[in-house]
């Protein structure tokens, strides 16, 4: 089949979103898709979601446009079952992660060195709340 793509990312989850781009300025209660391929280039699906019968409007129209994307004809078929998901471990992913912690010596090592063994790295870390006396801090990674 040559229609058929060599493997698939698919997911819903929190992820972070370079400021400034499409997907970024969907707020409120709009949702929206965006969809990567290689006959058709970036796409986004965009409208309200929140509510069930903007959901189910939105469910609807988001199923009415993905497939006038192989319109007009011939009609273009993906067959997307013989097509392997790509595992979310085999994905990278930006994330965001918040701690309350004591504010005592060794504290955020324990949490770096965890992540660290886990595979993940740390673009950045903002410590709030400085606490000589080993109060709680905020830790942003």
């Amino acid at each position: 089949m040559d229609n058929v793509p060599e493997s698939i990312e698919a997911g819903v989850y929190p992820t972070l979103i370079k400021k400034g781009t499409s997907l970024a300025d969907v707020s409120g209660a709009f949702n929206a898709i965006y969809l990567v391929g290689d006959a058709i280039g970036p796409t986004m699906l965009y409208g309200l979601g929140a509510g069930m019968m903007p959901t189910a409007s939105a469910v609807v129209s988001d199923i009415s446009r993905i497939s006038s994307l192989y319109d007009p004809a011939p009609r273009l078929h993906v067959d997307f079952t013989s097509s392997p998901l790509i595992k979310m471990s085999e994905t990278s992913n930006k994330y965001y992660l918040k701690f309350n912690a004591h504010d005592r010596p060794g504290v955020l090592g324990k949490i770096t060195g965890r992540l660290g063994r886990h595979g993940i790295s740390i673009e950045s870390v903002i410590q709030k709340g400085r606490h000589p006396e080993g109060g709680e801090s905020q830790l942003s990674l």
